[in-house]
């Protein structure tokens, strides 16, 4: 057949099935909402409330009763709700900002998954003397129906001021406060920092240090990408991003240094290119674990990381440790409280 002929008859084709599909113009919006809101609690008790669990003031949800729903205090992190042990899911938004106490940040279509709309939240946190002013600012833009802004104006108000607020007030939250992980960090004779953090787990010594020392059990609450060689020299690596791999940006490098079976192991701590440069060259910091059994299914975990150096940039590589292990440890206690977190691959 003459290719002419054969060219005229794929254009044919495309304009036939072309007359079946529609075009729709989609008009482009965008608006902003801002409001203040005053609650109870030190700026870092009220960041520690929007993120990480939400679920106890945050009520909207595509699933009735989510398996997991978080936001992860870190910059990269996920706003997560997972439907099920399966790990079907949605990613509602992706953090970009992540200061204790002072501002979170985030991205993505929250409830308006599906269309090309994108929300852009921030949370600026300041003292007040009733406790803690959340500022909050919500910038919308892309597909969104004329006369919508009521109705998310309101969404937000409801969250804030209808969820948030009694919740912080709430004998549940003062409970939930109340932390299982302790901070006994202590300066040392020699004046150098240690920072420790204590919590007891619910689970037995071979239990805990199955969990503490392999591949698989890191990835039951720490992140979904982890390898770890429990040996003099071994490879400590992972990656907290839901649908990435080891080597990808945000892989962080740590270093087995050496271990006790069922006592104690000490890692090399990696920074990566997020933390100031002086911190990240001088490699001095390490970080021992240590288990001690307390009963038939208790065990004492304590974290104490040293190799700190003095100034600012220091300060600041110590203050978000000391926010990142707390939390860790959290959700250590929580993998045996309530099973292992689930993990899945979210469509962007």
């Amino acid at each position: 057949m003459n290719r002419y002929v054969v060219t005229a008859l794929a254009f044919a084709l495309i304009s036939a099935h072309a007359q079946e599909s529609t075009v729709n113009e989609t008009p482009i919006r965008g608006f902003t909402i801002e409001q203040t809101v005053i609650l109870s609690g030190t700026p870092a008790e009220v960041y520690d409330a929007v993120t990480g669990d939400i679920s106890p003031w945050w009520d909207h949800h595509f699933s009735q009763k989510p398996a997991r729903f978080v936001i992860e205090p870190r910059p990269g992190g996920g706003f997560l709700e997972i439907f099920n042990d399966s790990g079907d899911g949605i990613l509602h938004a992706t953090v970009t900002w992540a200061e204790r106490g002072k501002r979170l940040s985030y991205i993505g279509p929250l409830g308006f998954a599906g269309k090309a709309t994108q929300f852009v939240v921030t949370y600026d946190l300041a003292p007040d003397p009733s406790g803690t002013k959340l500022h909050l600012t919500v910038n919308v833009a892309g597909q969104i129906p004329n006369g919508v802004e009521k109705g998310v104006q309101s969404v937000w108000n409801h969250f804030l001021v209808e969820r948030l607020k009694p919740y912080l007030e709430s004998a549940e939250y003062k409970n939930r406060k109340k932390t299982a992980v302790k901070n006994s960090s202590f300066v040392a004779p020699s004046g150098e920092r240690v920072l420790r953090h204590e919590v007891v787990v619910p689970a037995s010594l071979a239990e805990v240090w199955q969990t503490m020392t392999t591949s698989d059990g890191w990835m039951t609450f720490m992140a979904p990408h982890v390898r770890m060689e429990l040996k003099t020299g071994g490879e400590f690596t992972s990656n907290y991003r839901v649908g990435a791999k080891l080597g990808d940006p945000g892989t962080i490098r740590n270093q087995v240094l050496n271990y006790v079976p069922m006592e104690m192991f000490s890692i090399k701590v990696g920074l990566t290119d997020q933390f100031p440069e002086r911190p990240r060259q001088a490699g001095t910091l390490f970080c021992v674990f240590n288990l001690k059994e307390l009963g038939p299914r208790s065990v004492l975990v304590t974290a104490s990381m040293l190799g700190w150096g003095q100034g600012e940039d220091w300060d600041s590589v110590y203050k978000f440790f000391d926010r990142g292990n707390s939390y860790t440890m959290e959700e250590l206690v929580r993998r045996f409280e309530q099973g292992p977190a689930v993990w899945k691959e979210q469509a962007q």
